[in-house]
């Protein structure tokens, strides 16, 4: 238990509620007040309150599993994350100027006007369940995982009476302030957990480097590991897990839905108090995503400099703080992580609030809603949220080890259908509503399908422990037979089998001389029987590190594909079976998954829009169609952006910035 961990988490905890609620002083029961922080929001309390809610939505990578990743990977994961600047230029010249000058409150009302009520029904409806389900119910999480841990010294893998208490405390302390006080009280809450993040970030980093040995000491391991592949953010085409072409790939698939077509990032844009607010604001949250990642990266490489290799990538974060040999620099970290972990919960209830008030309260139950209303529903709204994703949260603590996986995998599903709606409505005059429909319909379908196939061809879950190549395979790997050498239920069965076959008087001996136990062993009569024995197996494949190693060999990962493929193909000749699996293998290394469901998407969009026909009471707002005029910004605010405070100037400065860190450490 660290004393103060719990002390520096509890005064967090107690400034952010008064905090959250002193934002609420003097708010009108009004929408503009409750919903979007009164239109008064400056470009800074913008940008500054969006970057720790990113970082602790963890679209691509959670916040401690970006840790992991770099760990494994180097600087290569972080490429995933600065493509999403691309994202914020889409948000910032093609959305916010519809959405700011039609004073909208939702980012499902551009849809609508567009495609009609259906679709805003559909994309709503989807929203919350990604809310709840991929940022609510995870950050609380994790957060709660945090205080857990680092706190009371408690073990987040399973669910627990105390990691759920955790879990609780932290959710009601978000849902608070934000029932009270809304998005104003999100949005400056969001500003002091973003400096927190910094300063734990910079604390983890720059101690964490010292304690390794100092900063050339990280780079000499790091470099010494691979040379100096990973201190590349690029990685060649023909990398197993990062190609750089499946990178480019996310931002198309899954950064235009998460950042641009999120409500949790539009709406803060649109309480900004100009539009010129709303565009800086989302520039700086791109540039401060550009150093978080930075930081979160360096960690990881951090924590390979400490420890080395072969450690489980969700653990290391967790271990490179509590590796922190002073308490103060530990509280400050763990203040750090929950403050941005509960940044995101916050944005996530103020989104979900806006979403149930105006698109379905106001929509389809109370067309007249007063405005006062509609503030009451969105209050109610958050409370419903609020229990929901605490009542979910804690049995994440079963995917624990696979928590990276669900996240990306739930967001490939609804994010391809979605981005694709969404782009062919702003750039393409002939998309209509029903072609809409049908894409949303049938590309998450196609999205589910493909997350299916590869679960079931590729995942460590299917691989065949009665198979005599991967039986080979485990006896040839050193790293699993180390690996054996720890797992108890593997070593208690040896043991018998040794028992059986041992006199009795090397039978007693056998359960306390360990050198003994080591030369039997050897004994070729032994392995026979080991490698007969179900249970043996059976205590094999259980050992998830042991199923993990084996899903990432190649030679055993085309064997279980070549076999499963088989199966569900059986007129395949070998050489067509060879030839499938490869090209299997070739596209799942160059793209991914949720790419291929975009471009699927993208294909049904264009074969519904020319084959079904348009419903001739179908109407749409020409201006949700996007034109050059958008990129400029309207004659009331044109001084407000002028010389060095120009948009485009900025969102050049960012752009140089981040295309001269993927040039430089490519």
């Amino acid at each position: 238990m660290s004393f103060a961990v719990l002390a520096a988490v509890a005064v967090y905890l107690l400034v952010v509620l008064v905090l959250g609620v002193w934002a609420a002083r003097g708010q009108q029961p009004i929408a503009d007040d409750y919903f979007l922080a009164g239109r008064r929001l400056p470009w800074w309390a913008v940008g500054g309150s969006l970057a720790a809610a990113d970082a602790g939505t963890g679209h691509f990578l959670p916040l401690l599993g970006l840790v992991g990743a770099a760990y494994v990977f180097g600087l290569a994961p972080a490429a995933l994350d600065w493509v999403g600047v691309l994202a914020f230029s889409l948000l910032v010249w093609i959305l916010l100027p519809y959405l700011y000058r039609r004073r909208v409150f939702t980012l499902p009302e551009l849809l609508e006007a567009r495609y009609g009520p259906g679709i805003r029904a559909w994309v709503s409806l989807l929203s919350l369940v990604f809310l709840v389900l991929v940022v609510l119910a995870p950050a609380w999480y994790l957060a709660g995982s945090v205080v857990y841990e680092l706190g009371f010294g408690g073990d987040a893998s399973g669910p627990s009476l105390g990691l759920a208490s955790c879990i609780a405390g932290v959710a009601a302390v978000t849902a608070v302030y934000c029932v009270a006080g809304g998005l104003a009280a999100v949005t400056w809450v969001g500003l002091v957990q973003t400096l927190l993040l910094l300063a734990g970030g910079l604390v983890l980093v720059l101690l964490g480097a010292s304690q390794a040995g100092g900063i050339a000491e990280v780079v000499r391991a790091n470099t010494a590991a691979e040379g100096a592949a990973r201190l590349h953010v690029v990685k060649p085409i023909d990398h197993p897990v990062l190609p750089w072409s499946g990178v480019a790939a996310v931002w198309l698939a899954l950064a235009t839905w998460y950042v641009a077509g999120n409500q949790l990032f539009v709406q803060r844009c649109l309480g900004a108090r100009s539009e010129w607010d709303a565009k800086i604001g989302a520039l700086a949250a791109a540039a401060l995503r550009i150093v978080l990642v930075l930081l979160i990266v360096g960690a990881g490489l951090v924590a390979f400099g400490r420890f080395g290799s072969g450690r489980p990538p969700q653990e290391v974060a967790i271990a490179l703080i509590e590796g922190l040999a002073s308490p103060a620099a530990r509280a400050i970290v763990a203040v750090g992580l929950v403050a941005a972990l509960m940044s995101a919960a916050g944005a996530a209830l103020s989104a979900a609030a806006a979403l149930w008030a105006f698109d379905f309260h106001q929509r389809a139950i109370d067309s007249a809603a007063s405005e006062a209303a509609l503030v009451r529903v969105g209050r109610i709204a958050t409370v419903v949220v609020a229990l929901l994703g605490a009542a979910v949260a804690p049995l994440l603590a079963w995917l624990s080890g696979g928590l990276v996986h669900w996240l990306n995998d739930l967001a490939a599903v609804v994010a391809p259908a979605v981005s694709v709606v969404l782009l062919a409505g702003v750039f393409w005059r002939r998309a209509h509503g029903r072609a809409a429909a049908f894409t949303l319909v049938a590309g998450i379908l196609v999205a589910a399908a493909l997350w299916g196939l590869s679960v079931a061809l590729w995942s460590f879950h299917t691989i065949d422990f009665g198979d005599p190549a991967v039986r080979q395979r485990v006896a040839e790997d050193p790293v699993i037979q180390k690996r054996l050498q720890e797992n108890e239920q593997y070593q208690a069965r040896q043991l018998e089998i040794m028992q059986e076959l041992a006199d009795p008087v090397v039978r007693r001996l056998l359960e306390d001389d360990a050198e003994l136990r080591a030369e039997f062993a050897r004994q070729p009569e032994l392995r026979e029987k080991l490698a007969e024995d179900p249970l043996i197996w059976r205590a094999i494949a259980d050992d998830e590190e042991i199923a993990e190693r084996l899903s990432a060999d190649p030679a055993v990962v085309r064997h279980s594909a070549e076999k499963r493929l088989s199966g569900w193909l059986p007129f395949l000749t070998p050489d067509q079976l060879d030839a499938a699996v490869s090209s299997l293998a070739v596209l799942r290394s160059r793209l991914n998954r949720a790419a291929a469901s975009w471009a699927a998407c993208l294909v049904l969009l264009i074969l519904s829009t020319l084959i079904i026909r348009q419903d001739p009471r179908e109407r749409y707002d020409p201006d949700t169609i996007w034109s050059p005029g958008f990129a400029r910004l309207p004659a009331h605010e044109r001084d407000l952006g002028a010389g060095a405070r120009s948009v485009l100037f900025w969102w050049v400065v960012l752009m140089l910035v981040a295309g001269g860190l993927l040039v430089a450490l490519r």
